[in-house]
């Protein structure tokens, strides 16, 4: 156990010296035993240290002695042995301030030399430091055990409590309670530990206090419990938090080794989750480049890896989300936070959909984001929850993206064709006509079909033939007989309609449309001809 300046005073010659003043600081702990020979010593000061002193180097300076207290106050001492023969006793107002400071003041006397209260007290800490060493070695030892047989949240949170008898909760760096363990007689407060999105997680009133790595640091939860926090850190980041219940002073020195070791054990259990998602990752994207580039040829093959790893069961659907700007969006990151960011999102991916009901592969691929999903989920429900998706990747990353889904694909040897139907999507998706964050293929086969023929040299002469004069026309005079002509087209050549459309009135439509007619030399009262116009101006935005 931790000396302290109580037990101190019963170590030794300090047993024949006297407590002067600040006697509400005797559990003050002794960590350091040094002596004070010359007047300016505050630079050397330390926390947690017993300092003893004869006085010479101040007994000229009557306020001295003032500011040796509030110096050894600021940096947390111990307490201040000194004897008198040099400063003739202590005035009142030193021992007052003794007493505010909650600081020691030990009165030693003159004839006890310094060695029979340096030496003793000397071996009581060395003892104690042994005994905290043998300690660790023993924490390490159980919780090296534990991790060779499992392991696993649960048990570490079960062990660190039973050891420290204090309530325990271990968290992700997100704050979801990953595992936890009353101590007996003592459970954890309900509102301690809320219901989040994904699954329960420690209330606001706690996350809000937690500032980045907190190694050690104690927090004021709900109700004016005391909490202290250590992180678990793996690669200089933090992958996870333990949250210790206490009351009074918190917890010793021997339940802060405990602490240690089991933050040391929770930051491997996450460790060995990271490797094993690395690994399934990696294994992830290799079997769906293998059926990208042609190099499985079997479909016996491609189901036999496929379900290996644990894949969505045929027949499936695919969606991609693809990031709009990414590399502006990273332009001003580390490769390892971009790697960081890419894990979060495909992260987050999997709880949004999951928390939908929809489970999942994600496979990550430069600025995308594969899911490869079971067809047994309506367009509907696919479409809500990808919309949901990437309205959280903006609110959470700042990142808009586009998503795509495909149309079912009844083998996994068929994912390529699938996997373009929905980077056509995408690409529909981002024009300018249309705009939707996510698109099914299969509500825009015509505009995949548009798409897909857009390199046709025959696609561009016939919109030039047809609207390229007007567009013309629109640009030298500042009109927008085009945006005029498309919404005509749009209600079916109804006049009524698109002046109501337009805000305009019937005659100043009718006065646009004689414009248009004469520019294009087409009669917009002719279905064939608003066919022809209508085929135009769909047309124009994948020939460009």
């Amino acid at each position: 156990m931790e000396v302290t300046v109580a037990d101190a005073l019963k170590i030794g010659a300090l047993k024949e010296c006297k407590l002067i003043g600040g006697k509400m600081g005797v559990d003050r702990k002794i960590s350091w035993v040094d002596t004070m020979e010359i007047p300016n010593i505050s630079p050397w000061l330390k926390k947690n240290e017993l300092l003893i002193t004869t006085g010479y180097a101040i007994k000229n300076d009557a306020g001295a002695l003032i500011g040796l207290l509030r110096d050894m106050a600021q940096v947390q001492a111990a307490g201040l042995a000194i004897k008198t023969r040099f400063l003739g006793g202590f005035s009142q107002e030193i021992i007052e301030l003794a007493n505010e400071l909650a600081l020691p003041l030990i009165e030693i006397p003159p004839e006890i030399p310094f060695v029979d209260i340096t030496h003793p007290l000397m071996k009581a800490l060395v003892d104690e430091h042994n005994s905290k060493l043998e300690f660790s070695e023993r924490m390490n030892a159980k919780f090296m055990e534990l991790e060779l047989n499992a392991g696993g949240f649960e048990s570490i949170a079960q062990m660190l409590s039973n050891l420290i008898s204090l309530p325990v909760i271990i968290t992700s760096p997100y704050f979801e309670v990953l595992a936890r363990s009353d101590a007996p007689g003592w459970n954890a407060p309900d509102d301690l530990i809320v219901q989040g999105e994904f699954s329960p997680r420690l209330s606001d009133e706690i996350v809000s206090q937690v500032h980045g790595c907190d190694i050690s640091r104690q927090l004021t939860g709900p109700g004016g419990i005391q909490m202290l926090i250590r992180s678990a850190v793996v690669k200089r980041q933090v992958c996870g938090y333990i949250f210790v219940l206490f009351t009074g002073q918190g917890p010793d020195d021997m339940q802060l080794i405990a602490l240690n070791h089991a933050a040391t054990s929770v930051a491997l259990e996450f460790s060995k989750l990271q490797m094993l998602e690395d690994n399934t990752r990696i294994m992830d994207s290799n079997l769906f480049i293998d059926l990208m580039t042609g190099n499985i040829k079997l479909t016996d093959e491609a189901d036999y890896r496929a379900q290996m790893l644990r894949w969505p069961g045929a027949p499936l659907r695919i969606a991609v989300a693809d990031i709009d700007d990414f590399e502006r969006d990273i332009a001003q990151m580390e490769e390892e936070d971009i790697q960081k960011l890419k894990e979060d999102i495909s992260g987050s991916i999997k709880k949004r959909l999951l928390s939908r009901g929809i489970g999942c592969t994600v496979i990550v691929k430069s600025d995308s984001f594969t899911c490869l999903m079971s067809d047994v989920y309506d367009k509907a429900q696919l479409i809500a929850a990808f919309s949901d998706i990437v309205t959280r990747m903006q609110q959470i990353y700042g990142i808009k993206a586009t998503v795509g889904i495909s149309e079912t694909c009844r083998e996994y040897i068929q994912i390529p064709a699938s996997y373009e139907e929905a980077r056509d999507a995408i690409a529909i998706g981002r024009m300018p006509n249309i705009r939707r964050s996510v698109v099914d293929i299969g509500d825009v086969r015509l505009e995949q079909a548009l798409y897909k023929s857009a390199g046709s040299p025959y696609f561009r002469r016939f919109v030039g033939e047809t609207i390229g004069q007007l567009e013309e026309y629109d640009k030298a005079n500042g009109t927008r007989l085009i945006n005029t002509l498309d919404v005509l087209v749009k209600n079916m050549g109804a006049r009524n309609k698109t002046a109501e459309d337009l805000f305009l009135h019937r005659n100043t439509l009718s006065n646009k449309i004689k414009k248009i007619e004469k520019i294009t030399g087409y009669h917009l009262s002719k279905s064939e001809d608003l066919f022809h116009l209508g085929l135009a101006l769909k047309i124009r935005y994948f020939v460009r």
